[in-house]
């Protein structure tokens, strides 16, 4: 199956010259995504209007009505619903979303009537454990030609097509890949895709995923227990997140990679999100020119990640990117305890023990904003900043960190240190994030004048101390404080209710 891929741990550790100290040359937390080489220019497209009226409809239901998951609901939002979904059952044509996305041209609507759609024909296709590329990836051609080889919905360059769920929320339509495909829906060189109002669970590796596209939209969609990222955008343009939610991932909920540059304008926006019990509530390697504002990151191991990757990312360095009006808080998911129901996967085990209980980390971060957040309630670190790594020849700089709100100025419990550093990277900042915070080490550079970070020994042990030396069991090469071992099973909630119960069907808990 596509899988990712993890960097070597050779040549991890170097000496500064002159001296006894050491410095990590990479302990970046979010994986490093396998796929094809994809240029990720600036593209030419605009996001895709909501309001939009599209000239054909495909109306696609079940044999007999699902109730709603959650909850049985009433009122006039729910009487509305029902009557909607009456009225498109007698145009219904398709028991399936492929079959539906077979027969749909450009400019046109799929809609989904309530259900479970677990979507039997694709689900007998083939599984090739290794692409057609030299690296293991899959090409296009071959996506195209196998389209289930990997994914249990896949739409291949459609323009204008509006995948959407007609239920009372987003849970009453879901799309359930049952760990048999790597991807539930794939969106492959789109332009102006909007997927609204559903629910794709349990694939093995990717929820939604969008990629190599020019417009996009994630509409109140919810991902759930996706063994890696549950709502993902790679190498694509003028993208939105809204009212969206994210959980169970055993790397990140939301996921936008290999963004482009594009000075002058954001091309991706996460707005009112939700996402939480992941490992990384965001997860963005080169998640360039992106905006995080007005959203929930809380119950996860880590809140929000920004990395550099030159393999296999477009556009590295990672760069200009803006986090602003989000509550940021309580994100303590312990994933290596024995009771986790979301394990940890690739450098999570096999590289490095992250730092459990943090809200924000910038690894290789260039020219970022952190500014008008709400941080709370951190076991460990509030904001999180490493700028050094020698295996790419590279370190970050320009992370400003401004008027910020942290610990009970926020409205919450304190953090365990509000900002850490490694002290390496130019003109990184922090200014005007209250009176009391707490920082390691205690002086850092404030903004308005050029600075030079030459690195903090303390803090570049800890690294050290916290690389993994035995995936089996999560060691680490020293007495990391952060956590010496994994304890974690090796599956999921979801999945192993699949093995007790016959499978998810809404019971075992909320989507």
């Amino acid at each position: 199956m596509h899988r990712s891929t993890f960097r070597s741990r050779s040549v991890l550790v170097a000496c500064l010259a002159g001296g006894a100290s050491l410095f990590l040359a990479a302990s970046r937390p979010a994986l490093a995504h396998l796929e094809r080489d994809i240029a990720s220019p600036p593209r030419t497209g605009a996001v895709p209007d909501e309001s939009r009226v599209l000239p054909n409809e495909v109306v696609v239901c079940k044999p007999e009505v699902v109730p709603p998951l959650r909850r049985v609901r009433a009122g006039a939002a729910a009487a509305v619903s029902r009557r909607i979904a009456q009225v498109l059952r007698h145009k219904c044509k398709y028991e399936h979303i492929q079959d539906a996305v077979n027969a749909a041209g450009d400019d046109t609507t799929i809609k989904v009537l309530p259900g479970v759609y677990r979507e039997e024909p694709s689900r007998g296709f083939p599984e090739t454990s290794r692409g057609d590329l030299p690296n293991g990836a899959y090409s296009y051609e071959f996506q195209v030609a196998h389209p289930h080889d990997q994914n249990l919905i896949a739409i291949f360059a459609r323009k204008n097509l509006t995948l959407e769920g007609v239920g009372g929320d987003a849970d009453d339509v879901v799309v359930d890949a049952g760990f048999v495909k790597d991807v539930g829906v794939r969106c492959d060189r789109c332009e102006g895709f909007i997927i609204r109002n559903l629910t794709v669970r349990d694939a093995n590796e990717h929820g939604i995923y969008v990629l190599d596209s020019d417009g996009y939209v994630f509409d109140r969609t919810i991902g759930a227990y996706s063994l890696e990222y549950q709502l993902f955008s790679f190498a694509s343009d003028h993208g939105l997140y809204h009212d969206c939610e994210a959980l169970g991932g055993g790397d990140s909920g939301i996921y936008v990679g290999a963004a482009p540059n594009t000075p002058g304008r954001m091309n991706t926006v996460v707005r009112n999100c939700k996402s939480h019990h992941n490992v990384l509530g965001y997860s963005g390697t080169n998640s360039n020119y992106v905006m995080l504002t007005q959203n929930d990151f809380y119950d996860n191991a880590i809140g929000i990640s920004f990395d550099s990757e030159r393999e296999g990312h477009a556009n590295f360095p990672q760069n200009h990117s803006m986090i602003v009006d989000n509550d940021i808080h309580d994100n303590n998911f312990d994933i290596y305890a024995a009771t986790s129901d979301v394990p940890p996967i690739g450098l999570f085990v096999d590289f490095f023990h992250i730092p459990v209980g943090t809200g924000i980390i910038h690894n290789i971060s260039h020219d970022n904003l952190i500014a008008q957040n709400r941080i709370w309630g951190h076991n460990r670190f509030g904001v999180f900043l490493v700028q050094v790594d020698t295996a790419q020849g590279e370190s970050g700089g320009g992370v400003m960190t401004v008027d910020n709100r942290m610990g009970v100025d926020a409205g919450g419990a304190p953090n365990g240190v509000d900002f850490w550093w490694d002290g390496f990277g130019d003109d990184n900042c922090w200014q005007n994030n209250g009176t009391a915070v707490t920082s390691a080490p205690q002086s850092l550079p404030s903004c308005g004048a050029p600075n030079h970070g030459t690195g903090d020994d303390e803090n570049l042990q800890v690294l050290i101390d916290c690389l993994i030396d035995d995936p089996k069991t999560g060691q680490t090469a020293g007495d990391c404080p952060f956590g010496t071992r994994n304890h974690a099973p090796k599956l999921n909630r979801d999945q192993i209710h699949q093995l007790t119960d016959g499978g998810p069907v809404g019971e075992a808990g909320p989507y």
